[in-house]
């Protein structure tokens, strides 16, 4: 219970998380429960992609907002961290959409270079604009 907007009045809140991770079989989710929303969380780190020095993970998040009748999710997929001579990538995909049907994807990438200097850049692509940033 919190004050309200106005003097004397207040609001009851509530929020309620679940979540699980499973160091062993490289996964985890969330669920997220509140007075305004619903929200999903996962990932997972593939057993394929994690080997040699290669790190890799995939991550989705859901939120619906039932008052509004809308919501809103991302899908990431990141992979990196293996050694090519002195310099040692990160990548990143992201795909981004909603219930109003704006869909972004995203590309970036993260060139640490000898340990010491980053060389970092993002590209991102709006679907209905047919725009690239």
């Amino acid at each position: 219970m919190v004050s309200g907007k106005e003097p004397g009045t207040y609001e009851f809140k509530s929020k309620t998380e679940v979540g699980r991770e499973c160091p062993t079989n490289k996964y985890g989710y969330k669920v997220t429960m509140s007075n305004k929303d619903f929200a999903f969380e996962a990932k997972v780190e593939p057993k394929g992609l994690n080997k040699d020095g290669m790190h890799s993970i995939v991550k989705g998040d859901v939120k619906y907002i039932p008052a509004a009748e809308n919501w809103e999710g991302k899908l990431e997929f990141k992979v990196g961290g293996y050694e090519i001579g002195p310099i040692t990538p990160w990548s990143e995909l992201q795909l981004d959409t909603n219930k109003a049907k704006n869909h972004m994807v995203t590309y970036s990438q993260n060139l640490l270079m000898e340990k010491n200097f980053n060389l970092a850049w993002k590209l991102v692509g709006d679907v209905n604009k047919n725009k690239l940033t």
